[in-house]
């Protein structure tokens, strides 16, 4: 009768029938648990007729139901469920080692650049067409979106990208890209 009843139910939510359908599923379930209930605890009480202890923890069990451990929430309670998940993060952080990598060495360089030369038209058409599609997060212009628009602003890129290069200053902007 119960596999019937979650049968019905998962029916319903599959069709997406109307609240009556869902109505009747429920009445029905309550229906299919009293007459379990009916029948349970009638037989626990003949089979322990003769022992008036499990009678009275069966009774007492029936009429006062236990309470649940969290039946009224607090601030306080929260703010220590809180606090213990946070001590479990900071000890499970603790507990991560730092990867085993040596430290990169870094050497001093001898020289400096005092000059660059520009780029063409053509160069710069050419770098911008190999650029893949899938760019970075950190990226200002998503490379999609500057093939897209490059035809519109190639001259003003080749501008800024030679301005830099002949004054051997690279824009802060530019920088993390």
């Amino acid at each position: 009768n119960y596999l019937t009843i979650v049968q019905d139910l998962t029916k319903w939510k599959k069709d997406r029938l109307t609240f009556d359908s869902t109505r009747d599923a429920w009445s029905q379930y309550q229906k299919a648990v009293r007459n379990a209930r009916n029948h349970f605890f009638p037989g626990i009480i003949s089979a322990n007729s003769n022992n008036q202890c499990a009678l009275y923890k069966t009774l007492n069990a029936m009429l006062s139901p236990a309470l649940t451990v969290f039946s009224s929430v607090s601030t306080a309670l929260c703010n220590q469920i809180l606090q213990f998940i946070l001590n479990k993060v900071v000890k499970i952080r603790a507990q991560i080692s730092p990867p085993g990598c040596s430290p990169v060495l870094v050497t001093s360089t001898h020289g400096n650049f005092n000059s660059f030369e520009t780029i063409s038209q053509s160069c710069l058409e050419k770098t911008v067409a190999s650029m893949k599609p899938s760019g970075s997060p950190d990226d200002v212009v998503p490379p999609h979106l500057l093939k897209d628009v490059f035809p519109l602003i190639s001259k003003n890129v080749l501008d800024i990208i030679n301005g830099s290069l002949a004054l051997a200053v690279v824009p802060r902007a530019f920088k993390p890209s």
